[in-house]
C-alpha cells in the first residue's frame, strides 16, 4: 500500500453491528480499509488505545440561529460546539429570520454556513401555507429534508392546518425527502394556556400543564394517517411520550416509513425536576413522567426510535430565567454535551456500544439518505471518526462549552468518557480537547469528495 494520509490503530472500533479491536485506514478524505491489518505508511497516525472508534456522531437536529439571531449562536459558534462535542455533521434547523423557505433563501444560508462550518452539515426548508409552491424548488437546492411547525407560526410562517398539511405531504413525496415534524396539536395548546393564565399561573410548571402528552400524541397520529395515504418519508421529532413510541412502533409493523428521534434531555429530566430546575427545563415539548422516560429508553434499545438529536437551540440566560413562565423561550445549548451523556448511558449499561452507534450515526445518515456515505466506516465513507477516551470522569460545566449562549441544565451533571478526537472527512478538527483550525465544512448534499 502507497503512503496514506492517517490511520487510527490501538482501538476499540465500533461499526456494523461489531465492536472489536482494528485498524481504519484514511486517505483522500474517505476511509480505503478497516480491519486486523498492520499500520500502513502514514503522515499521520493516531494511538486510540484507550478509546473507542466511531463512525462520526450526526446530529440531525440543532438551531444555529444564523441568520438573524446569532447574539445566540451562529455557524462558527455551534459547529464548533458540535466538534467538541464528537459530532462530524449536524443538520440545521429553518427557523431562523428569515426562514428557510425558498430556494434563494437556502442558497443564502448556505453560504453562511460554508464560510463558518468547521463539521459538514444539512439544510432543513421550512413549510407553511405560505410556501407549499416552494417544496420542488426546496429540494432541488439541495435540502436535507423539510421541517412543519405545527405548533407556531414561525417568523410569519403559520403553522399548516390539515388541508396544507396533506396537500405537502403529497409535493414532499415526489421529491423522495423526508417530512420532519415537531408534532403538538396547538388548538389543545391555546386552550390549555388560557385557562391557566385566566387562573392567574405564571410559575413554570403551567408551561407542562399547558402541554399534555396527547397535544403530541394526538398530531403524530395525525401525521402517520396523512403519510399512509400520501407516500411520504415521515420524521417525528423530540418524541417525548409513552403514547408517541407507541404509535412509531405500531406504524413501523404497518409499513409506513417512519423514523423518530428524542433527546438527551427527556432521557434524563421528568416532570418532577421541572420546579427544581425552574426555567431552564422550559423546553417544548415538555418533560414526562418516569413511566415516559422509561419508554423513551426502551424504543431506543428496541429500535422504534432510531436517533439521538440534542435539538440544539441555545437561549440567553436572560430568556430562560423569567418572572412569568409565559415570558420564557423554549431551548438550551445541548449539542457539546449529547456524547458525553450517552457515553454515561452506555457506561452505565442503559445501552450496548452497537445500539449507541446505530442511534448517533448509522441510522441518522439511512433516514436521511447519506449511508454509506456518511454513519460508516466503509471503504469509500467519507473519513468522518468519533474517537472517545473511555473510562474517564468528568462534570459538565456551562462556562466550558464552546456555544454562545451555554445555559444548559447539565451544568454539575457527572459523565463517563470524553471526546479525544473529531475528524471530519479526514481532517482532525479536534485533537486532544483543542481546536486545530479551519472551516471546511461542507454541504453534505452537495460535496463530492
Amino acid at each position: 500500500m502507497s503512503r496514506v494520509d492517517l490511520v487510527i490503530h490501538g482501538g476499540v472500533v465500533s461499526h456494523g453491528g461489531e465492536v472489536s479491536p482494528r485498524t481504519v485506514t484514511i486517505a483522500d478524505g474517505r476511509v480505503i480499509a478497516i480491519g486486523d491489518d498492520a499500520v500502513a505508511d502514514a503522515s499521520e497516525v493516531i494511538d486510540a488505545s484507550g478509546c473507542l472508534v466511531l463512525p462520526g456522531v450526526i446530529d440531525p437536529h440543532v438551531h444555529y440561529r444564523d441568520p438573524g439571531l446569532t447574539d445566540r449562536e451562529d455557524f462558527g459558534s455551534g459547529s464548533l460546539a458540535a466538534a467538541f462535542g464528537g459530532v462530524s455533521t449536524v443538520f440545521d434547523m429553518p427557523n431562523t429570520v428569515p426562514p428557510t423557505s425558498s430556494a434563494e433563501r437556502l442558497e443564502e444560508k448556505r453560504n453562511i454556513a460554508t464560510a463558518k462550518s468547521v463539521v459538514d452539515f444539512g439544510l432543513f426548508g421550512i413549510v407553511s401555507p405560505a410556501n407549499l409552491d416552494k417544496i420542488a424548488e426546496l429540494a432541488d437546492g439541495g435540502v436535507i429534508g423539510f421541517k412543519f411547525y405545527l405548533h407556531q407560526t414561525m417568523e410569519g410562517m403559520p403553522p399548516c392546518d390539515d388541508g396544507a398539511l396533506l396537500e405537502a405531504f403529497k409535493k414532499i413525496a415526489k421529491t423522495g425527502l423526508r417530512a420532519a415534524i415537531h408534532a403538538e396539536n396547538p388548538s389543545i395548546i391555546n386552550h390549555e394556556s388560557t385557562k391557566l393564565r385566566e387562573r392567574g399561573r405564571t410559575d413554570v410548571l403551567a408551561f407542562h400543564e399547558a402541554r399534555p402528552p396527547v397535544s403530541e400524541s394526538e398530531m403524530v397520529d395525525r401525521c402517520i394517517t396523512y403519510a399512509k395515504v400520501t407516500g411520504v418519508k415521515l420524521h417525528i421529532c423530540h418524541v417525548t411520550s409513552e403514547e408517541t413510541v407507541a404509535l412509531v412502533s405500531t406504524a413501523k409493523s404497518d409499513g409506513v416509513d417512519i423514523t423518530a428521534e428524542t433527546g438527551p434531555q427527556w432521557l434524563w429530566f421528568t416532570r418532577d425536576d421541572v420546579p427544581k430546575k425552574g426555567g431552564i427545563l422550559v423546553f417544548s415539548p415538555p418533560f414526562r413522567a418516569a413511566s415516559d422516560r422509561d419508554a423513551l429508553w426502551q424504543g431506543l434499545r428496541d429500535g422504534t426510535i432510531d436517533m439521538i438529536a440534542s435539538d440544539h437551540s441555545p437561549r440567553n440566560r436572560d430568556e430562560k430565567f423569567t418572572e412569568s413562565v409565559w415570558d420564557a423561550k423554549s431551548g438550551f445549548a445541548g449539542v457539546e454535551t449529547a456524547v458525553p451523556l450517552l457515553l454515561s448511558a452506555v457506561h452505565d449499561g442503559r445501552l450496548s456500544v452497537a445500539q449507541y452507534t446505530k442511534i448517533t450515526s448509522e441510522n441518522a445518515a439511512r433516514a436521511f439518505g447519506l449511508w454509506p456515505k456518511k454513519g460508516s466506516l466503509l471503504p469509500g465513507s467519507d473519513a468522518d471518526v468519533t474517537i472517545v477516551r473511555t473510562g474517564t470522569s468528568n462534570v459538565v460545566a456551562a462556562d466550558a462549552l464552546h456555544s454562545r449562549a451555554r445555559t444548559t441544565p447539565f451544568e454539575g451533571t457527572s459523565v463517563s468518557g470524553e471526546v479525544a478526537y473529531t475528524i471530519v472527512r479526514g481532517r482532525v478538527v479536534i485533537r486532544d480537547g483543542k481546536y486545530g483550525g479551519g472551516q471546511w465544512g461542507n454541504d453534505v448534499r452537495l460535496h463530492d469528495q
